[in-house]
């Protein structure tokens, strides 16, 4: 697997949360801002495009006046292994996005979770398609004596086929 490759990134962590990326994973441009106890874990093989945030707060709370209560509470953010962020996503606290997925451009993420190899997209995001992977190249057809695919894609074919059987 070929090492991280990171363009610009920015990573602000607070009040004990964490933040952790998997190998091989590349960024091209991203902002990541954990807080409150918070973690934002990023699986490995992943792709993540231009200008992607991923937030576990909003930053500022909002309150019920009856209560005092916050209504905004944070959350971790998990993002699977070989997941693919397209340009522009938002990605906010609550979120889990499993394995083999691709998130649509300029997609908002917030408090869901979707299943292994799947297209969401949307603002709100939602579930568009199921049973699909993804590849760092393109090809017509995935035929894996075809030099063109990826290295890992048969790793990953085989794990979203596995997926689809449960």
């Amino acid at each position: 697997m070929d090492p991280f490759r990171i363009g610009r990134l920015s990573v602000l962590i607070k009040n004990g949360s964490s933040v952790t990326i998997g190998r091989a994973t590349s960024i091209e441009s991203a902002q990541i801002l954990a807080d409150h106890s918070t973690q934002v874990q990023i699986g490995e093989d992943c792709m993540i495009s231009y200008n992607v945030q991923m937030r576990t707060t909003d930053a500022h709370g909002i309150y019920s006046l009856t209560s005092g209560e916050r209504l905004n509470p944070a959350g971790d953010i998990k993002i699977g292994e070989h997941v693919w962020l397209g340009q522009g996503a938002l990605i906010s606290k609550g979120s889990v996005i499993s394995r083999n997925s691709v998130v649509g451009a300029s997609s908002f993420v917030q408090n869901k979770s979707f299943p292994p190899s799947c297209v969401i997209a949307g603002t709100p995001a939602s579930l568009i398609k199921k049973g699909v992977i993804w590849d760092r190249r393109e090809a017509d057809k995935v035929e894996f004596s075809d030099d063109s695919m990826d290295p890992q894609f048969e790793r990953w074919w085989n794990i979203a086929r596995l997926d689809a059987e449960l």
